[in-house]
């Protein structure tokens, strides 16, 4: 997930997983193998893999599964992570939140460290205030955020790409939508 080169095989590695785990009659087994060789992994390259594909992993197929394994870890990795690894653990989970519903995930954090779920919930309510403002604002918002993670996505293909020119063009796409969106955003907001 995190390191061949060429971006044909990971996205086929991505797709043969996400096959395997809708089909696994032990799906629990797997999450407990990606946990331990990806987010627990002592390789950052790994571990920053495993974080950035869990939202194309983990689909509304898996909303009657029982995740609280990925969200324990994910809740770990939240308060121990890097801070270029910060937001994408925040958007796992949000993604995992998404899937599961309010009231599992819910259940989840009442076992999970105090630490985490006030982490999470901090970061979340900014979130829910900043997109409170409007239809506009909100869909701003989401275009900066999709901006945002694509840029992170394609930097990090970048580094394992071995065709540079194709992703600079990618990355420079998204770096300028990215700003394009924010001065909207800050502009509308001034006036």
């Amino acid at each position: 997930m995190s390191g061949h080169e060429s971006t044909d095989v990971r996205r086929a590695s991505l797709r043969l997983i996400h096959v395997y785990m809708r089909y696994t009659n032990n799906l629990q087994r797997v999450l407990k193998i990606f946990i331990q060789y990806g987010l627990e992994s002592k390789d950052s390259v790994a571990q920053k893999g495993v974080v950035v594909s869990l939202p194309l992993l983990f689909t509304e197929e898996f909303s009657n599964e029982n995740l609280y394994l990925l969200v324990e870890s994910l809740a770990k990795l939240l308060i121990s992570a890097d801070t270029n690894l910060f937001y994408p653990v925040f958007l796992a989970m949000q993604r995992l939140h998404s899937i599961i519903g309010n009231e599992v995930f819910k259940k989840y954090l009442e076992t999970i460290d105090r630490e985490a779920v006030s982490l999470y919930r901090s970061v979340l309510s900014r979130n829910s205030t900043a997109n409170s403002t409007g239809k506009e604002y909100s869909s701003l918002l989401l275009i900066i955020k999709f901006h945002f993670f694509s840029i992170l996505t394609v930097h990090w293909f970048y580094i394992f790409s071995s065709n540079k020119t194709i992703f600079r063009a990618i990355y420079c796409l998204h770096a300028i939508s990215f700003f394009l969106c924010f001065r909207k955003l800050f502009m509308r907001k001034n006036i």
